[in-house]
């Protein structure tokens, strides 16, 4: 608490500025965001969480993910973003990767929930930094279609579930 009042009053637009503070271990488990107490703020409404989350599912069966962010976000009266998630781009089920990614998105944004995808420049890379030309612009597409609420849903009744956390 003494952070969010020692930069809040350390002039400038400190006093306008939002405030991102993380869960411990950027975790969104119940069992840690239980825990959690939104730091008291005199600038009304400029904190945000964040969490991170890797899911291993794959199709509608994340919702549950997303709503319970969004039940956390409600108990502690505060936006939740979620920093980071996404899928490497060497993984076993890249071909998924898009799909993946559209629909976590569109998923979230269902909740109310922003998010932020991770992007290393190697093993999760999507933009290339050094040569926009080789940037993979399908993810940039299922990015941007996630955003128009694309989401995936599996026609049949068994679920996508990708075990192994090596791909996330």
């Amino acid at each position: 608490e003494p952070f969010v009042d020692t930069e809040g009053s350390s002039g400038g637009n400190n006093g306008q500025r939002i405030i991102m503070v993380q869960t411990l271990f950027d975790s969104a488990r119940s069992n840690i965001t239980a825990g959690f107490t939104l730091p008291t703020d005199t600038a009304s409404g400029k904190i945000v969480v964040t969490v991170h989350n890797y899911a291993d599912e794959f199709d509608q069966d994340i919702d549950w993910i997303f709503q319970s962010i969004e039940d956390f976000s409600n108990r502690v009266g505060a936006p939740v973003m979620i920093g980071e998630f996404g899928m490497k781009d060497s993984s076993d089920l890249v071909v998924l990767r898009e799909k993946f990614s559209s629909n976590y998105i569109a998923r979230a944004l269902s909740h109310g929930i922003k998010c932020c995808i991770w992007d290393d420049g190697y093993k999760w890379k999507i933009i290339d930094r050094y040569d926009t030309s080789q940037s993979d612009t399908g993810m940039v597409s299922a990015l941007l279609n996630g955003l128009d609420g694309k989401a995936y849903k599996t026609q049949s009744s068994s679920k996508v579930t990708l075990k192994s956390m090596n791909n996330f």
